[in-house]
């Protein structure tokens, strides 16, 4: 039976992080952006920004991680875009 409550596959929280190297974490930056309720303008998190030495940091980890994601075999690599892809499509709202 279905109760009307949309079930997520892939738990998330971190919502107010910052992927930056492979962690989350927040953003070093001063200023935050208020991600806002579609109806009723609630604020629902404050996302600290990055700064220049999050940006530097997130750089230099995409960098690092390039070579071991160009050796995967295409296949491999579409699977992975593929789950992002359906992680994504079971969030949406």
């Amino acid at each position: 039976m279905h109760d009307g409550k949309k079930r997520y596959s892939t738990p998330y929280s971190n919502f107010d992080q910052l992927l930056i190297n492979g962690q989350w974490r927040h953003g070093k930056g001063i200023e935050v952006l208020n991600a806002l309720h579609p109806y009723n303008g609630n604020i629902l998190v404050e996302i600290p920004h990055a700064n220049r030495d999050d940006m530097d940091e997130a750089d230099w980890g995409a960098a690092k991680a390039q070579p071991e994601w160009a050796a995967l075999l295409p296949g491999e690599r579409w699977a992975s875009m593929r789950r992002a892809a359906q992680i994504m499509e079971t969030r949406h709202e």
